[in-house]
């Protein structure tokens, strides 16, 4: 979580079908997928590196793994 958003990194090309029908969005530049509120707008077009989102926003990583349920898929 950076934000109000929730990025995901790693290998993720096996799980792409999955992030794509449950709303994630690829980030190409960065190479994370990313999902937003839907009515969340960034407010600038620049050119942030992760490094930077976190910086600026501040991060943090599940502490735990759990079962996440979005839009009826498991992931």
């Amino acid at each position: 979580m950076c934000g109000a958003w929730v990025w995901v990194s790693g290998d993720t090309f096996k799980h792409k079908a999955i992030l794509k029908e449950t709303g994630f969005k690829y980030a190409s530049k960065k190479k994370h997928w990313y999902f937003r509120p839907d009515d969340w707008q960034s407010k600038s077009r620049g050119a942030y590196s992760m490094d930077d989102i976190r910086d600026t926003y501040g991060s943090s990583r599940p502490t735990q793994k759990q079962t996440l349920v979005l839009g009826g898929c498991h992931a």
